[in-house]
């Protein structure tokens, strides 16, 4: 299984344009640790993740995926981020 931080800059800002890649990070293995970052566990090589989650982007806005092997160093973070966290390292 690998793990990556996933983060968006998105034009449109009705969060209703949106509402299917919000689903879709969902369904993976994941939990949203800022505003526009999630933490996504895949047994998928980054550029897979990327594009699994393209569709749901428009063509205007920014996606990154970036695989990460050790536990990151962070201060506030949304709920569920530490519990994800403290289940993988």
């Amino acid at each position: 299984m690998a793990y990556f931080a996933v983060t968006y800059d998105l034009k449109e800002k009705e969060i209703d344009d949106y509402e299917d890649l919000i689903n879709q990070l969902k369904k993976m293995k994941s939990v949203r640790y800022q505003e526009s970052c999630w933490f996504v566990e895949q047994n998928k090589t980054a550029q897979e993740v990327c594009n699994a989650l393209k569709p749901y982007i428009h063509d205007d806005d920014k996606l990154m995926v970036i695989e990460f092997t050790e536990r990151p160093a962070m201060t506030k973070r949304l709920k569920g981020t530490r519990a994800w966290l403290d289940a993988r390292f």
